[in-house]
């Protein structure tokens, strides 16, 4: 299972819930993090960005990052570069390598979540039996962004940089409005799982608005 959706819109509460009921969770945003640890990508980070962006010990600084390619005077170009020749190269190799390892060895209703929301961006759509698009409206958005400590423009140049999500909804067999409570999410997520087990009519997709 693909799961996609927008930065702030409450992917992070649904993964919990899918770990909960007994999904297997692979986070790519916790393989980037590893991957500014390991020489050469801190080498590459260097001849993009310069010094400027690394701490005094020596590691990557991420939010200086983000600030030089969402930041007011962002460059586009950097971050395609950053993505293209640096990220998604190394991010394919693991994630291939772990869904090999979970194809052979999991049961019929086993179910691996790749917590990915640049997996269409890097073309990776079609690794997925399922895509899980989680959205939510943008003013919701705005507030857990201003949270974050995000400029109020923030939000958009993210956006902006991503496939427009009215392209992730046709694409995605399942879609979850996060308008209501946490526990509104919750219980979409639960209905989404017991599609994906069987547990449902299969084949028919999940569009569930939850407020």
């Amino acid at each position: 299972l693909g799961l996609i959706g927008p930065v702030c819109a409450g992917k992070s509460e649904v993964s919990r819930r899918l770990r909960e009921l007994g999904a297997e969770i692979y986070e790519a945003d916790a393989i980037v993090r590893g991957l500014y640890d390991q020489p050469d990508v801190k080498n590459a980070v260097r001849e993009l960005f310069g010094a400027a962006v690394f701490d005094p010990d020596g590691s990557v600084n991420r939010s200086a990052i983000a600030s030089r390619v969402f930041g007011p005077d962002g460059n586009p170009d950097l971050r395609r570069r950053l993505t293209d020749e640096v990220i998604f190269p190394r991010t394919g190799l693991i994630m291939r390598s772990a869904i090999d390892r979970f194809r052979a060895a999991a049961g019929s209703h086993d179910v691996l979540v790749l917590d990915a929301p640049t997996l269409l961006e890097a073309g990776r759509a079609d690794w997925c039996d399922e895509l899980l698009l989680v959205t939510a409206p943008p003013e919701r958005r705005h507030e857990w962004s201003v949270c974050r400590g995000w400029r109020p423009d923030e939000l958009e140049r993210r956006d902006a940089a991503m496939l427009p999500e009215s392209e992730k909804r046709q694409r995605a067999g399942h879609v979850i409005e996060n308008t209501g409570s946490v526990a509104d999410l919750r219980a979409a997520v639960d209905r989404v799982w017991n599609l994906l087990r069987g547990q449902a009519t299969p084949g028919t997709g999940g569009r569930f608005q939850e407020g």
